[in-house]
């Protein structure tokens, strides 16, 4: 029952991390919603002198954007190797991908 309780406590662990990250892309949108409305009132074409340093404005927003999503796919892929990993670590002989009767594939948890 040890090794059960151990991959239940890291599971427990990995949903409770994913509720974090739920709550930082929360904060992440209402920031960008209020970024959004700051930028489309502040930024006029008239106050620029010429479309190529409008569309340098523009790209620079997009790029902060860019690398907002680019770094949450990468925690993602993180955390979701670790727990790939933590799937296939189970015995492969027993055929129950390690989690003995969790997974349902015996009689219940003894």
């Amino acid at each position: 029952m040890g090794r059960e309780a151990d991959y239940l406590r890291i599971l427990e662990a990995a949903a409770l991390v994913q509720e974090q990250v739920a709550a930082i892309l929360e904060a992440k949108a209402f920031e960008a919603e209020k970024a959004k409305s700051w930028i489309t009132k502040q930024t006029n074409p008239t106050l620029f002198h010429g479309q190529d340093e409008l569309l340098k404005q523009v790209g620079a927003f997009h790029e902060s954007v860019l690398e907002v999503i680019e770094g949450i796919t990468k925690m993602e892929l993180g955390l979701s190797r670790n727990l790939k990993a933590l799937l296939d670590k189970g015995d492969a002989g027993d055929g129950m991908d390690g989690f003995g009767d969790l997974m349902g594939s015996g009689g219940g948890m003894r």
